[in-house]
């Protein structure tokens, strides 16, 4: 009888998470995490949100995320939030999430549904501003949101404004997500250098 030996791949295909370097800024395909929606069942709001809290020091609110010591949680629509957690303590985090919370909230595990992009580096307004429909000059830190990234609706997460953000797209949406942020930190990252170059030829004209 033949044997079959499978490993799992990354959204993106590949056997280890991709990463890169392009100018001063870094995409990182993050891989590590297991997810599980969260939604509140009818009339039961505030003992969902109670819970959460217990998770993550506070529900959270519309438009944010909000940090627990294991936990990391965002609003992603009208008593619906996404609930993510390191994935080798938490592979099975719908189930764990399901004993915490108990019948107040029904859960779907959602660890194969997404690719999960961190995005860091310095002055990362410029390449954000190229991306998303959304006013990055107010979007720090704490900030979650639903936008549209090169036609694709995604998540948009601030960890640290200007500097760290992180993006969920649908798998499917994988490699058009990758090839939208590398194109544009290249033409960001392009863009940057020619204006340096420029800045030290004039600096050095006599």
């Amino acid at each position: 009888m033949p044997e079959h030996s499978l490993s799992p791949l990354s959204p993106l295909g590949d056997e280890a998470p991709r990463s890169t370097q392009i100018g001063g800024f870094r995409l990182i395909e993050r891989a590590d995490f297991a997810l599980a929606s969260v939604a509140a069942r009818d009339g039961r709001v505030e003992i969902v949100r109670e819970s959460l809290a217990s998770l993550l020091g506070k529900a959270p609110d519309a438009g944010r995320l909000e940090h627990g010591k294991e936990h990391m949680g965002f609003w992603i629509g009208p008593d619906q939030w996404m609930i993510e957690a390191d994935h080798d303590p938490y592979e099975d985090l719908a189930a764990q999430l399901k004993t915490t919370l108990g019948d107040a909230v029904s859960i779907t595990e959602q660890n194969d549904g997404w690719v999960v992009v961190d995005l860091e580096g310095s002055a990362l307004r410029a390449v954000l501003e190229r991306l998303a429909n959304i006013d990055v000059s107010r979007f720090d830190a704490g900030c979650a949101t639903r936008c549209s990234i090169e036609h694709m609706g995604c998540f948009l997460l601030c960890l640290d404004h200007g500097e760290h953000y992180r993006i969920l797209a649908g798998r499917s949406f994988a490699g058009s997500l990758w090839h939208a942020l590398t194109t544009t930190c290249a033409s960001v990252a392009a863009i940057n250098q020619a204006a340096n170059e420029h800045n030290r030829s004039n600096w050095m004209r006599p």
